[in-house]
């Protein structure tokens, strides 16, 4: 597979209906391809501290209510 001059990886990403409609409205706005406006959101994480440190904070809340919606969902089927 050959991959575009100076894009040597590729990501592949699963999405809820309503984060791709976040995304690509939020690019729609930008007037921007969905693909330029993520490579902007990285540069924008890149440089910006702040917006790490949240990022790092939203993920670990995504992950502890995945567990908790795993966790529900065993008891129901044990019970």
């Amino acid at each position: 597979m050959s991959r575009r001059p100076g894009f040597p990886h590729r990501v592949t990403l699963d999405l809820t209906k309503e984060q791709f409609d976040t995304l690509t409205d939020a690019a729609d706005q930008a007037g921007a391809t969905l693909v330029d406006y993520m490579r902007a959101l990285i540069e924008l994480h890149r440089e910006d501290s702040e917006l790490t440190t949240r990022a790092g904070q939203q993920m670990r809340i995504m992950r502890a209510n995945r567990r908790r919606t795993r966790r529900t969902r065993q008891e129901l089927s044990a019970a």
